[in-house]
């Protein structure tokens, strides 16, 4: 009934990505007139954005057993076998 595979993660960590390519921008550009209050808060949502995009780069494009090319090559195999 279920197939997991690493395609299926593949497509959501290629969506966080985007959102965080998105939201990182402004993030950035608001440091310049954020009020005292606020700095703190800018600081962690920032913060959050950043190692999700981080993570999600690692997992899409470093990690061996992960990374596109890898993984659609075990893909491949699988589905020959």
């Amino acid at each position: 009934m279920f197939d997991p595979s690493w395609h299926n993660a593949a497509g959501q960590l290629l969506g966080f990505l985007a959102y965080d390519v998105v939201l990182i921008v402004p993030f950035i550009q608001h440091f310049s007139d954020v009020i005292p209050e606020h700095r703190v808060s800018l600081i962690v949502y920032t913060t959050v954005v950043v190692g999700s995009a981080l993570l999600a780069i690692y997992y899409l494009f470093i990690h061996p057993e992960t990374r596109f090319r890898v993984a659609s090559e075990r893909s491949s195999e699988k589905m020959a076998a």
